[in-house]
C-alpha cells in the first residue's frame, strides 16, 4: 500500500526522491508529482501509471484526489 512505500522512502529521503502521494485510506492518490522534476501522472489506487498521463506540470486524472 501507498502508506507503507511512503514510510520507508521517508526514512531514507533525498530532496531528488519521489515520495508519493497517500489518501486517507493508505491507498495512492490519483494524482502524483515528482517534487524535484516537476513531471506529474495519474495512478490507479494501487499506484499503477496510467499510460499517457506523463506530463510537465499537473495533469487532470478525473477521479478523487
Amino acid at each position: 500500500m501507498c502508506n507503507e512505500q511512503n514510510g520507508d522512502l521517508k526514512l531514507f529521503h533525498s530532496l531528488s526522491q519521489y515520495i508519493p502521494a497517500c489518501d486517507e485510506d493508505g491507498f495512492y492518490r490519483s494524482h502524483q508529482c515528482h517534487g524535484s522534476t516537476g513531471q506529474c501522472w495519474c495512478v490507479d489506487r494501487y499506484g499503477n501509471e496510467v499510460a499517457g498521463s506523463r506530463k510537465m506540470g499537473t495533469t487532470e486524472c478525473g477521479t478523487k484526489e
